[in-house]
């Protein structure tokens, strides 16, 4: 991970980060992507896999102040 802004730690496939509203959940990584999964809520399914660019996928979850859970 090139980032090292305060807030986020190291992405590891598997995690799940809790937002306001909605949850991330990270599916795989590799050297320049990440793809990952979006759900409204705790007892939602998981909508389809989006494809990002690492480090704006942490710079999303810092401006959302996004808790690692």
């Amino acid at each position: 991970m090139k980032t090292k802004q305060p807030g986020v730690r190291e992405l590891i496939k598997g995690q799940l980060w809790r937002l306001q509203k909605r949850y991330v959940l990270i599916v795989a990584l590799e050297n320049l992507c990440v793809h990952f999964k979006l759900m409204d809520g705790p007892d939602k399914t998981w909508e389809r896999t989006l494809t990002g660019d690492i480090d704006t996928l942490c710079r999303y979850l810092i401006s959302r102040d996004a808790q690692l859970v």
